[in-house]
């Protein structure tokens, strides 16, 4: 019995040590993702919109927005509203052209389109979906420097 309460004490040991290596380690990388600190050269932000984001990028009135990166050329977002997916639609099929963006949709499903954007400094999408929880629509952004 002595014999198998000293093994079980040496694997905890081994768990214990090995778990805090990898927690002073992982002190020493880089943060990604939440909790990454803002800066010129890459940003990340939850609940905002990055420093620089494009101001003629058309984001719906009203609109929450969940997250948002941007590395100074390149730079999403994603947003949810609680609006009918169509009228979500129509309103990036009016405001993109209307802010200088080419864009070409496309209807990837029956709750799913995709805008093909671009102009003179960028290019990218905007896509369109109804939202996880089957009320809102989700709003994603990725433009990136051409």
């Amino acid at each position: 019995m002595k014999t198998h309460t000293t093994g079980l004490f040496k694997k905890t040991l081994i768990i214990v040590v090995f778990a805090s290596i990898s927690l002073i380690l992982s002190a020493c990388l880089p943060q990604v993702g939440f909790g990454g600190t803002a800066s010129d050269e890459g940003e990340f932000k939850k609940g905002a919109i990055v420093k620089k984001f494009p101001d003629n990028v058309p984001i719906y009135k009203n609109s929450k927005v969940i997250e948002s990166w941007g590395n100074g050329a390149d730079f999403g977002a994603s947003f949810v509203v609680d609006r009918d997916l169509a009228d979500v639609f129509e309103f990036y099929n009016k405001a993109l052209p209307a802010l200088g963006w080419q864009s070409e949709a496309s209807q990837a499903s029956e709750t799913n389109y995709v805008f093909k954007i671009k102009n003179e400094q960028n290019s990218g999408s905007v896509i369109i979906n109804t939202a996880s929880d089957g009320k809102t629509t989700a709003i994603s952004i990725d433009i990136t420097h051409r």
